[in-house]
């Protein structure tokens, strides 16, 4: 089985490690914060910097690395490019890269699906109350503590095994949620 790195471990990552598990990629997840949310999801966690290769390098020893991946993370890009010289892994995302890091093939195209015309903010939009309703989910489910657990992990897989085949939409009819109720994000936002 191919180990994958993954430099970040926040909500936003989440996605990353389901699909690699999907693909059958063991993940090593980096994050300082040892209560982020995707740790519950990761195969092996190094509470270490995503911003000191260094140090990854010397808590990983000998372990082969087939791919470093640093998602939703622009500030991870140096970390990303130390890591992936000496690993010997691409570090531009190409479609090589994408294929050599999590052992399949992207289409060159495939970044023309994710346009949306002149409505790409709403995908933005749609994209933010799915989230903000999956996290009052994980609450009303798990606990307050969801990214702790271990339960979490065991549901997210649950609900994602399919990997992109539901939509958006039926994601919130399974957690119990109108497509279009924004008010765990409103609940969110005045929090904030």
């Amino acid at each position: 089985m191919s180990n994958l790195l993954v430099l970040g471990a926040s909500a936003d990552q989440i996605p990353t490690y389901l699909e690699a598990r999907r693909l059958g990629c063991r993940t090593i997840g980096v994050d300082q914060r040892d209560d982020a949310p995707a740790v519950a999801l990761a195969d092996e966690f190094l509470p270490v910097s995503t911003r000191e290769p260094e140090a990854v390098i010397e808590r990983l020893g000998a372990v082969a690395v087939a791919g470093v991946v640093a998602p939703a993370s622009d500030a991870n890009q140096p970390a990303l490019r130390a890591l992936a010289e000496h690993y010997g892994t691409p570090f531009r995302p190409s479609v090589a890269a994408l294929a050599k890091a999590v052992g399949f093939r992207y289409r060159a195209d495939g970044y023309l699906a994710d346009m949306d015309g002149d409505f790409y903010s709403a995908d933005y939009l749609r994209a933010w109350i799915r989230t903000a309703q999956l996290r009052a989910h994980l609450r009303s489910t798990i606990g307050e503590d969801w990214w702790r657990r271990t339960e979490t992990g065991e549901l997210l897989r649950a609900l994602f095994q399919e990997g992109t085949r539901p939509t958006s939409e039926e994601i919130a009819d399974r957690i119990g949620y109108d497509p279009l109720d924004t008010a765990p994000l409103v609940e969110e936002l005045v929090a904030a």
